[in-house]
């Protein structure tokens, strides 16, 4: 009975250990921890037939799909994807100075003139790494490069291939 009881002790000690200990990228990252990275992507509906669709990644690599309509793959699914396509991402959120964004993109000013248009799909990324946590929403007028993360968002969280067949 006594040694049921200090082999759970043992395991308890070691399970606690794995929690607590920090997550390490493997060799050739270049962001080293990932404790404390969470993402999401919603992408909202549209006049047409956008996508509709979340899509949340923690820092234990753990992607969570929710597919809404206009999807391939509709309905929740949980998966888990490498730890290098969270440093991918990482290195690219800041190589797009994702905490200096403009909170929300909704019209274009040209020539002195605001443009706004309608029925375009929204676009919200949320982000937490380093302490910080930032929204920023894209309806028009985003730059290229959020854009472009955006895309990126969905191929490295494997989520493109539940969207659409592309």
């Amino acid at each position: 009975m006594m040694s049921c009881i200090r082999l759970i002790l043992a395991l308890l000690a070691i399970f606690a250990l794995a929690v607590t200990a920090p997550i390490h990228a493997q060799a050739g990252d270049v962001t080293g921890d990932v404790r404390g990275f969470a993402l999401t992507m919603t992408r909202g509906a549209c006049l047409g037939s956008c996508p509709v669709y979340s899509t949340a990644l923690s820092s234990n690599s753990t992607v969570e799909y929710e597919g809404i309509e206009f999807v391939k793959v509709k309905g929740k699914r949980r998966y888990v994807i490498p730890i290098d396509q969270i440093n991918a991402l990482i290195s690219e959120i800041r190589a797009v100075h994702f905490f200096s964004l403009k909170d929300s993109y909704r019209t274009v000013l040209k020539d002195g003139v605001e443009t706004s248009v309608t029925d375009h799909p929204t676009t919200t990324i949320t982000v937490t790494m380093d302490g910080k946590t930032k929204t920023v929403v894209d309806y028009y007028g985003t730059p290229e490069s959020v854009k472009r993360l955006e895309d990126r968002i969905d191929e490295l969280t494997r989520v493109k291939g539940l969207v659409s067949a592309r």
